[in-house]
């Protein structure tokens, strides 16, 4: 059941994939977004727990900073716990009260009027415990927010955090924000591993990035998708030499195996030799190849997708 009114023209409930994920910096940052552009903002964390040794301001604060409240109205100071667990345990370890989920719901007020955007931030991830008798999922179901925002690392691991997390919010309206985000790790940079020299794959690669942005949708935007690989043409494309070489060229230069780094006579490396590998391949090998199995791949994807050819307003094969 949602607190009574009133409430926020949207009711905006913060969780991350885990604790550390930046869910105070995004709802911050979004705050003052908001705020700058004209919309009236609030923030709310119903408990919070943190070492008090850490420098830089509590998550309170620092969203206080951003909406321009006092950290007091934020998050009560009876539900700060100054012990880094999650709240209850952390209410535990100092010997207080137990917070409850009636309470936190019950104190979750706003100011009079009411903000344009409300935002409650939780503590950890969907399951980390809030209060001794519910977690983050417990109190979406009570406060009813128009919009799950998740935040997620960008990192190892992150497609797995993020499925598991947005499970419990399924039914809801819901944005994932990819945190520490660097378009930098997000690209194909070949040209370190390309030979310009090198007529049989240089002109082909260049470097790029791209990203896609994934929303909820009415219809199934995304089809299935036919994923696959040849090992027999394993040696058609490949690089000039293993990065184990370089190892070895430190470690002793007679120790390098790769023939291109070999001089033929002596066998030794190369004074000359060029360290780094690159890639090389044979161009017509991969040509025939992709001519004759791009065909099938198509006709396999609209086999498992459940599409006829003429269904097809465009085909856009791409080798890579």
């Amino acid at each position: 059941m949602a607190p009574s009114l009133p409430r926020p023209g949207r009711l905006v409930l913060a969780v991350g994939t885990a604790t550390e994920i930046g869910k105070t910096w995004v709802g911050a940052r979004t705050l003052a977004h908001l705020r700058a552009a004209g919309f009236s903002v609030a923030a709310r964390k119903p408990a919070q727990s943190f070492d008090p040794a850490e420098a830089g301001p509590t998550d309170a604060e620092a969203l206080a900073a951003a909406t321009g409240e006092d950290p007091d109205r934020v998050c009560p100071p009876h539900r700060h716990y100054a012990v880094a667990l999650a709240p209850p345990m952390a209410a535990a370890v100092l010997g207080r009260p137990l917070p409850l989920l009636d309470d936190l719901v019950a104190e979750l007020t706003w100011p009079d009027p009411v903000p344009d955007v409300g935002w409650v931030e939780t503590v950890g991830g969907p399951r980390s415990p809030i209060a001794d008798d519910g977690d983050a999922v417990d109190l979406c179901d009570r406060v009813d927010p128009d919009t799950v925002v998740l935040v997620a690392d960008a990192g190892l691991g992150t497609i797995n955090a993020v499925l598991v997390s947005i499970a419990p919010f399924a039914e809801r309206e819901l944005i994932v924000v990819l945190n520490r985000f660097d378009p930098t790790w997000n690209r194909e940079k070949l040209s370190d591993l390309v030979n310009p020299a090198d007529r049989s794959i240089s002109f082909l690669l260049g470097d790029g990035a791209g990203a896609a942005v994934v929303g909820p949708s009415d219809t199934a935007g995304i089809s299935k998708t036919v994923w696959g690989s040849d090992g027999s043409k394993w040696d058609a494309i490949r690089m000039t030499h293993p990065l184990t070489d370089i190892r070895a060229v430190e470690q002793g230069r007679e120790r390098a195996q790769s023939p291109d780094l070999l001089d033929p006579e002596t066998g030794a490396v190369r004074e000359d030799a060029t360290l780094w590998p690159t890639l090389r391949q044979d161009g017509q090998t991969v040509f025939r190849w992709a001519s004759w199995e791009v065909a099938k791949r198509a006709q396999e994807a609209m086999d498992v997708a459940g599409v006829r050819p003429e269904d097809l307003s465009a085909f856009i094969p791409h080798q890579a």
